[in-house]
């Protein structure tokens, strides 16, 4: 792929957090998927964690647009259901699943105990504010780059 730009400004900052916004149908969330499969592929054994607030829209929406990307990079990764997580032969792990808890009591159950490097959180405006602290200590796999990505 070939990135001009915005979007290729996007593609190579490597600051801790990054908001990419654009108008309806502007690529955010291509090209955010585009900077997760690169970073699966560069850092051989990284994890990060992709989708929406919801379960439903991170396995109707998120997974079938990171599966088409790395259809074009090459392949489709092995799904793990037992994990939820999609293994790259070179050891990388991709998490998808939506972070809302059925549990207003547990409300961080699904994120509490995750450590990955990378976090790419499609339709923002979705996630309940106090969530994004949360997130941003999820970070950290020890060893990799760390990066939050957000695409309201």
């Amino acid at each position: 792929m070939r990135w001009a730009g915005p979007i290729a400004d996007f593609m190579r900052d490597e600051t801790p957090e990054i908001d990419l916004e654009g108008a309806l149908s502007s690529g955010k969330t291509t090209a955010a998927l585009w900077k997760v499969w690169t970073s699966l592929q560069a850092h051989p054994g990284i994890h990060w964690w992709i989708g929406r607030y919801g379960d439903g829209e991170t396995q109707s929406k998120v997974r079938p647009a990171f599966e088409a990307v790395c259809q074009q990079g090459g392949g489709v990764p092995s799904w793990r259901a037992s994990e939820l997580c999609y293994e790259f032969p070179n050891g990388s792990k991709c998490y998808s699943y939506g972070l809302k808890s059925p549990d207003s009591l547990s409300r961080y159950s699904k994120i509490r105990g995750m450590g990955v490097s990378g976090i790419y959180l499609d339709q923002t405006e979705e996630l309940p504010e106090d969530f994004s602290l949360e997130l941003r200590l999820r970070l950290r796999q020890p060893g990799y780059p760390h990066q939050l990505i957000f695409t309201p």
